[in-house]
């Protein structure tokens, strides 16, 4: 689309050659009288390109500034779009994770009834089969397994200290 300050310009341009045209004309006829009045018309119309040349400049500002904003939208939309197809792509895995999931059956596991029996109700998380439930059951074993752990690693050393006595006795006695 064009614009219609650079149409004006345009316009007013044309004019203004032929005028210098015509006044270049009327000095080669030399009618200084009528060259005289031209130069004049020259002047005021060199004037109005000087507005319409200002005029044009100010759109042409006007357009860059308009297509600056657009351009920041079009930036901020395509991150927006950026990131919900990372979020997309997130949640996508997250779905596929969850659909694997073979849930605990082939762990060994309390029973429901030990974990019921050993849990005050307000720490089980929720109605049997819930999934706050499940995973409270699941703390609960975890815990129990890491104090199982730590029970065996010091049951490990006291046999490790024991066997260096005994050896020790051992060389002692021979």
């Amino acid at each position: 689309a064009k614009l219609p300050e650079l149409s004006a310009f345009s316009k007013t341009m044309q004019d203004l050659k032929a005028m210098v045209g015509g006044l270049v004309e009327e000095k080669r006829k030399g009618a200084s009288g009528a060259a005289l009045e031209q130069g004049k018309r020259c002047v005021v119309k060199m004037a109005e390109v000087r507005k319409v040349n200002r005029n044009a400049h100010e759109a042409a500002d006007r357009l860059i500034a308009a297509a600056e904003a657009e351009r920041c939208e079009t930036d901020i939309v395509s991150q927006q779009l950026q990131n919900l197809q990372y979020q997309k792509i997130h949640l996508s895995r997250e779905l596929q994770i969850c659909l694997s999931y073979k849930g605990c059956e082939d762990l060994e596991l309390l029973s429901e009834e030990d974990f019921e029996a050993c849990t005050p109700e307000d720490q089980r998380g929720g109605p049997r089969g819930s999934h706050a439930y499940e995973l409270a059951r699941l703390t609960a074993e975890m815990k129990k397994r890491e104090e199982v752990i730590k029970s065996l690693k010091q049951q490990d050393l006291r046999r490790k200290l024991y066997q260096g006595k005994l050896q020790s006795q051992r060389k002692f006695l021979d």
